[in-house]
This record gives C-alpha cells, structure tokens and sequence, in this order.
C-alpha cells in the first residue's frame, strides 16, 4: 500500500492529500510535516491544521500521514476503482455523457445557423462597397460583424472540442478508468495523481474523517453522509468515516475525459 522506502529520510516527502485535506475544527488547510523522535530518531509524518501551525489557534491534532493516506486508498479501491464500480460508472459516465452530446450538438448547429449569417451580413457589405455603394456606417457595422464572427469561431470551436470529449464508448471508459485500478500497488507518484484525480476532499475532526469522492454510486442528495465503518487506532483516537458524495458528480467526472482518438495518453481522468 502507501509505503515510503529506507531512503526517504533525505528525500522530499510525497503527501498523497495535499491540497485536499482540511481541519475540522477551522476549515483550515492540513500540511504535512515531518518531525524525528525517540533515541533512534524515528521519522514521524503526520498531517497538522496550518491555523495551529501558524497562528496556535486551533487544538485539533495531528493525524499520521501513512494512517489516513491509506484509509483513504483502501475506500477509493473499494467505491471507485474496484471492477464492480467501474461497470456502474462506466455505464453512468456513458448515459450523460450522451446527454450531453446531444445539448452540445445542437448548441453547434445554432453556432454555425449565426455564422452563416454573420458571414452573409459581411459578403453584403464587402459587395456594396466594390460596387461603390459606400457609406460611413459600414465600416463600424463591418467592425461589429468581425468582432461577432471571432466570438462565435471560439465557441463554435469549444463546442467541437467539448464534442469530442463527450462522445467515448463504453470500452473506452472503462479502460480509461481501469488504467488507475490496483491503486495499492502502485508507487507514491502514481498514487498522488490517482487520489489527486478522484477525491474531491478529506475533513479531519477528532473523531471521524468525511471523504469526499467525485463520484456516489449509491445515490443520496446533497451533502447526504453514508458511515462506513468503525475503527479503532491508536494514530488517531476512534475513528468513524464518512463517504460524501459530490454535488454534480457526472459533470465532474465527464469534463476531464480526453477527447475521441486520444484515450492512449498515459494522464489520468481528471475528476472521477
């Protein structure tokens, strides 16, 4: 799992949730640190609230690095990234992603209906003009048009890229999604990128962790907290989890896809 070799001592230290873990107490950041103790001088990475750090105005205490790293690989492995999840979130990803396919096609073909039109208005003035029908007001109602044209060029081409993306196969997800699988035995990079890809959050209060993924393929409404287990361990008094769901959670997921043609890069999906 979430194992740092002999030689991190001199090394920089990875933090699989840095940038996603927060105080409970002050909604503060976590950062990690990294203290030695004991007669052997023991490396101790624990994640500590910045406001206690800084300011000494929070009491909430630290939570050992490895200890809540690895509880939440061990629940992204499971609700994620196991076979049986990525089937149900393979088919929910393809369902809106076609949804959304079908909004942007027709999005495109409004673009290009204005285009055509923007471009005869422009072929009208450039017409008049060469045969010498000249007036003042053309050349701020030419300014206009081009301004127009350029602003609908850049949308027209977002939609056609945004088209592209959510246009993937069911197989092609699935082996997207299969690519971060077996999180646990990967190395410490691969892991960060993988957590950093699907989980939106982790809250640390004295008695419970909240992880939120980007994805809930148990249902619930908004802000709707599942418990998970109960767990006793000494880094970190009795610990109660939570799963959170994410509020638009499809949405999340499906923008990051890369688009058709392109599922063989090695990136990760951003948001899952």
């Amino acid at each position: 799992m979430n194992e740092r070799g002999p030689g991190a001592n001199k090394a920089k230290e990875t933090y699989l949730l840095s940038g996603l873990i927060f105080c409970g107490k002050c909604n503060s950041a976590m950062v990690g640190n990294r203290r030695y103790s004991g007669r052997n001088k023991d490396k101790y990475l624990s994640y500590e609230c910045s406001s206690r750090k800084r300011k000494k105005d929070c009491d909430m205490k630290s939570i050992g690095v490895e200890y809540v790293e690895n509880i939440v690989i061990e629940e992204l492995e499971k609700r994620i990234l196991s076979k049986e999840s990525i089937e149900k979130i393979a088919e929910k990803i393809y369902a809106f992603a076609q949804s959304q396919y079908s909004t942007i096609k027709n999005d495109i073909q409004t673009l290009k209906k204005e285009l055509s039109e923007i471009q005869q208005q422009i072929d009208n003035i450039v017409d008049a003009v060469a045969k010498g029908l000249f007036h003042p007001s053309f050349k701020e109602k030419m300014d206009h048009l081009e301004q127009r044209k350029e602003t609908l060029l850049r949308r027209l081409h977002e939609a056609e890229f945004q088209a592209q993306i959510n246009s993937p196969t069911i197989d092609t997800i699935k082996a997207y999604l299969l690519k971060d699988a077996d999180i646990k035995n990967k190395n410490l990079d691969e892991q960060k990128r993988i957590i950093q890809a699907y989980v939106r959050k982790v809250i640390v209060h004295e008695n419970e962790l909240e992880i939120y993924f980007i994805v809930d393929l148990n249902g619930g409404g908004e802000g709707s907290r599942t418990p998970v287990r109960n767990r006793i361990h000494q880094c970190f008094y009795g610990c109660r989890l939570h799963f959170v769901p994410s509020q638009n959670p499809l949405r999340d997921l499906s923008q990051h896809f890369p688009p058709a043609g392109l599922c063989s890069r090695s990136s990760a999906i951003g948001s899952l």
